[in-house]
């Protein structure tokens, strides 16, 4: 199957008709003289009888009509006995086909995920600066992330197909902070996170030094060890 079926075949897979379970005691007997030849567990050859349906075709070569029963009781003649299965008679397994169509599984769609930050951050001395990022599920599977922004603790979500949802985090901003680093990871079917394509950035930051603070230095700390 797998060497004969291309990813855009449609298989269909049938089977015969089925067979019903017949109830011992629902025995219906046949004394014409001719039962021998024409009476069947579900149904009579050129006979009629009021338990069944005359059905004008059958089929058989020979046979202008047959009579069917309904439900599972089953007709018998004198030198007839009980079987727990038939074939015949009008009812579901006999007159429903069953039939499955397989189309052939190919590899899953590979994960795709939109993800938004800023290019550069700017911030002042001291200050917080507020650092957004967007992540959009653009496919088909339901997947979860966990994002990481700067030394913030990590926040994981669900996003469904089409889900969309911004993550956000106020940082500290120190003098010589360049960067923020920001880390998105998606879980695996084992339940590891792994980076995704694109979610391990640096994101710049321009930090512009506060004019009302003053520094000193530490050069006076060396008279701390004279006697």
């Amino acid at each position: 199957m797998k060497r004969l079926v291309a990813p855009d075949d449609v298989v269909v897979i049938t089977s015969d008709h089925g067979f019903v379970e017949l109830v011992d005691q629902d025995s219906i007997p046949v004394d014409a003289p001719e039962a021998e030849d024409r009476v069947f567990y579900r149904y009579l050859c050129d006979l009629e009888h009021p338990a069944g349906i005359v059905m004008p075709y059958s089929g058989k070569k020979g046979v202008s009509s047959v009579t069917a029963l309904i439900g599972r009781a089953w007709f018998t003649r004198q030198k007839g006995r009980y079987t727990r299965y038939a074939h015949g008679g009008a009812s579901l397994p006999e007159m429903v086909v069953a039939g499955v169509v397989l189309h052939k599984l190919v590899a899953p769609e590979d994960l795709r995920l939109d993800i938004s930050a800023p290019e550069r951050l700017r911030s002042l001395e001291d200050e917080d600066v507020e650092v957004p990022v967007t992540i959009k599920n653009a496919g088909t599977s339901l997947v979860t992330v966990r994002v990481t922004i700067g030394k913030a603790p990590s926040k994981t979500a669900e996003l469904g197909r089409g889900a969309e949802r911004t993550f956000t985090e106020r940082l500290k901003v120190e003098l010589d902070l360049k960067f923020v680093p920001m880390i998105i990871e998606v879980r695996g079917a084992d339940g590891r996170y792994a980076v995704v394509k694109g979610g391990s950035r640096q994101l710049p930051l321009t930090v512009q030094e506060r004019a009302d603070k003053v520094e000193f230095s530490k050069a006076l700390d060396v008279f701390d060890t004279l006697a």
